[in-house]
């Protein structure tokens, strides 16, 4: 027994997987299913040398570029966990951008108070549109060499805030007024306004400080080809090279012939193009009128509330595949969340968690079991595995 779902294991070769979890009640539903659909990252995709890495980076660049060199429990990965856990944090800007926020709280008062005033000089000197010198506008004004970084921890902002209304809008609105309050509480509260305006908003890539240093460090020379300018910094040659496929293309095979070549699919919060760069010659066993790819989705009008945890992507793949249900594999909170929205709206999907490429194999697994998830499984290969089980079960 795990959280609150009775789990049994499975036997795979051990070659594939080193323990495969599965939900009693749910190896019924499974023989059921009608499709598979993939999330990218963390499932089909390695990410954490790109994704993972960009955040750390851009804490670590603007930092070290306003003098700040001690910053390490800033960007402790139970930090990163903490606030992925919440579900609301399928995009690693975003992480990136809060952790900066969490920064300023973490420095002495006198510090928080010279980094507002050098802010606010800067602006009024009209440095306020291209995020490289608006930063070295503010870094010649102040140097914060010495200053150690002692952020309150996500756990204890999270304790503190009270949301109204479910959804990422509700909470992250909530998430923003949290943050602000502990500042107000000191009595820095115009300081904090003027230091978040200066990190600025995600998706606003060649004006938000946040956004344009995590692009330029994830993009690299490319970044001009995805957001139609840049780069602003010089920060090397893309993190996205260091990403590498983590399915193996036997598993995609055994899928297709157990499901049909129409029926497995990919619904990620990534653009086409993209997804393509690591998937490759992958993507030929993949439906691509069933494939969801969210930013894309986004930038032609829909609005951003379909991001993930909307069920958005999935009933949409569901539609175009013409099934009622389906298999989601995913390795985050808000991709359970996802599945268990769409089984809400009609769209019956069991979830697989994979927890071998988190930071935290142990605490993904545990959470995932927490949350309730169908099946719990290290590598995504298993997957063929786990399903002929599931039928042989049924029959």
């Amino acid at each position: 027994m795990i959280g609150v779902r009775k789990y049994i294991k499975l036997p795979v070769p051990i070659s594939v997987d080193s323990e495969v979890l599965v939900a009693e009640k749910s190896l019924g539903w499974l023989s059921l299913a009608e499709g598979v659909v993939f999330d990218c990252d963390g499932v089909l995709v390695d990410s954490r040398e790109s994704y993972g890495r960009a955040v750390v980076e851009s804490v670590r660049f603007i930092f070290n570029r306003l003098g700040i060199r001690d910053y390490s429990p800033l960007v402790d990965q139970g930090q990163v966990d903490d606030l992925k856990a919440t579900g609301h944090f399928n995009n690693s800007v975003d992480i990136a951008r809060i952790l900066l926020l969490l920064g300023f709280l973490g420095l002495p008062e006198k510090e928080e108070r010279l980094l507002g005033e050098a802010i606010r000089a800067a602006r009024s000197e009209g440095q306020d549109r291209e995020p490289s010198r608006i930063l070295e506008s503010v870094a010649s004004r102040v140097q914060l060499g010495g200053v150690e970084v002692r952020p309150p921890s996500v756990a204890s902002v999270l304790s503190r805030m009270r949301v109204k209304e479910p959804g990422y809008v509700a909470f992250r609105r909530s998430l923003e007024e949290t943050l602000r309050g502990l500042a107000i509480e000191r009595g820095l509260g115009s300081d904090y306004s003027a230091y978040a305006e200066f990190i600025g908003e995600t998706g606003s890539y060649g004006v938000g400080l946040a956004e344009t240093v995590f692009s330029d460090i994830y993009y690299g020379p490319l970044v001009s080809e995805f957001k139609g300018s840049g780069p602003y910094f010089n920060l090397g040659g893309g993190l996205y090279t260091k990403e590498t496929r983590s399915i193996r293309e036997e598993t995609l095979r055994r899928l297709s012939e157990i499901y049909g070549a129409e029926k497995l699919a990919v619904v990620t919060g990534r653009n086409r193009r993209l997804a393509m760069l690591t998937i490759g010659g992958l993507y030929k066993h993949f439906n691509d009128r069933a494939s969801v790819f969210i930013a894309d989705e986004i930038m032609g009008g829909a609005p951003p509330t379909i991001q993930k945890p909307s069920p958005y992507g999935i009933i949409k793949s569901a539609s175009d595949m013409g099934v009622p249900t389906l298999i989601y594999v995913g390795d985050s909170a808000e991709d359970i969340a996802m599945a268990q929205n769409a089984s809400e709206f009609g769209i019956r999907t069991l979830f697989v968690g994979v927890t071998g490429l988190t930071h935290n194999p142990s605490r993904a697994r545990n959470m995932f079991a927490s949350l309730g998830a169908d099946v719990i499984v290290e590598s995504v290969d298993s997957l063929p595995f786990i399903i002929e089980e599931a039928k042989k079960s049924a029959a």
